[in-house]
């Protein structure tokens, strides 16, 4: 996703060559962005720069700290003649915010908390909410069906809850898989 569109090399009044990734969109754009990062080798850069719109959470600063990325709201170049203001761009086009706000299927929401579940071995809800992008009433709602159906099971960690996955909630994220596969085909 990092394109020359969003990555500029700049050079200040001392010489310095800066990186600016100008980073924008929903915060999974961001981390993406940041992941997928291809510093041009043939210059000496000194100082990388994330000018960012909108929001940040920890995963984009920890993205940004694992490339040695400032992030900044906006960066400003005074000189005696004139002042250049950079901030990232807001807009984007109306087919990816609606895209954004498109309700997705349950199938597939409960497939990404079993995934997530499947990598960490348990998880607590409130992770479970932040990465998959949930409101927190539905998300412990969803957890307690899934609990409900034997998917999931609760086990008490320290002062609160963590969810991992049953024989039968491995079976059914197979099936998920299964199905989602033949849907991808299909609509190909």
């Amino acid at each position: 996703m990092s394109t020359s569109e969003n990555i500029k090399v700049v050079t200040d009044n001392n010489g310095t060559k800066i990186l600016i990734i100008f980073l924008y969109g929903t915060i999974i754009d961001k981390i993406t962005m940041l992941k997928d990062i291809e510093i041009p080798i043939n210059v000496e850069i000194e100082s990388k720069i994330g000018v960012y719109s909108g929001l940040i959470d920890s995963n984009v600063k920890r993205f940004a700290k694992i490339n040695k990325i400032k992030l900044v709201k906006s960066l400003i170049f005074p000189s005696d003649v004139y002042t250049i203001k950079i901030e990232a761009k807001t807009a984007i086009n109306k087919s990816s915010v609606l895209e954004q706000y498109k309700k997705r299927p349950k199938t597939e929401i409960e497939m990404e908390i079993l995934n997530l579940i499947a990598e960490n071995f348990s998880m607590p809800v409130t992770k479970l909410v932040y990465r998959c992008n949930l409101n927190y009433k539905y998300c412990v709602n969803l957890i307690t069906d899934m609990v409900k159906d034997e998917i999931l099971e609760a086990i008490e960690h320290g002062s609160g809850m963590r969810y991992q996955i049953t024989p039968k909630g491995t079976e059914y994220m197979k099936n998920l898989r299964n199905i989602a596969s033949i849907h991808h085909v299909r609509d190909v």
